[in-house]
């Protein structure tokens, strides 16, 4: 991906699964949590929530965030998809 930093290129390759990286950056860990909380809220295309619960992740341990505070941020997903409803059509 030439003209993009190697930092935004190394979080699009591994955002999905930074574990297969020898180096899952911060900024990995929180992109990778944001991806795996829109699609336990429901906003992905043919991806599945994953079975094992979110606060029990590497991201979430990682990142020191309890199940409170990602219940919290799944619930402030979907309201602020909610006031986009129409808009997205």
């Amino acid at each position: 991906m030439k003209g993009f930093p190697e930092t935004y290129q190394h979080i699009s390759r591994f955002h999905r699964d930074p574990s297969v990286t020898d180096n899952p950056t911060p900024d990995l860990w929180v992109v990778h949590l944001a991806n795996r909380l829109a699609i336990a809220a429901g906003f992905a295309v043919g991806e599945t929530p994953d079975a094992g619960a979110l606060h029990e992740s590497d991201a979430a341990q990682r990142l020191n965030l309890s199940e409170e505070t990602l219940e919290a941020m799944g619930n402030q997903i979907k309201g602020r998809m909610a006031s986009l409803d129409g808009l997205l059509v």
